[in-house]
């Protein structure tokens, strides 16, 4: 279930394409300070833990999956996190990312 969550976690940075300074798919290794997504991935795994145990929509299990769900989109919605995105083990100097704003780049 960890692995799934981290997975999800380098997925969902993908989709916002921030990418490594060649830009390629972030690994794990790039995210220094674990902390900044510890909460996020450790809520997500309850929420999928739960989900599978639900076998109806108002059961506890279901409700419990709702809450989880809420407390991982509120660390997943965390201002900033700091990347190495060289791959030379420490936060580069464009870090950290601002996962609410994005530059627009018109092609």
């Amino acid at each position: 279930m960890h692995r799934n969550a981290q997975d999800r976690v380098l997925t969902w940075l993908d989709e916002r394409r921030i990418t490594d300074t060649s830009g390629n798919r972030l690994t794990k290794d790039a995210i220094i300070d674990i902390e900044e997504v510890n909460d996020w991935s450790k809520f997500m795994v309850l929420r999928l833990i739960f989900e599978g145990l639900s076998n109806s929509v108002d059961d506890i299990f279901s409700i419990k999956s709702e809450k989880y769900r809420e407390l991982e989109n509120i660390a997943k919605n965390r201002s900033m996190i700091r990347l190495d995105r060289d791959g030379d083990g420490s936060i580069d100097d464009e870090s950290p990312v601002d996962l609410r704003t994005f530059r627009l780049k018109r092609q």
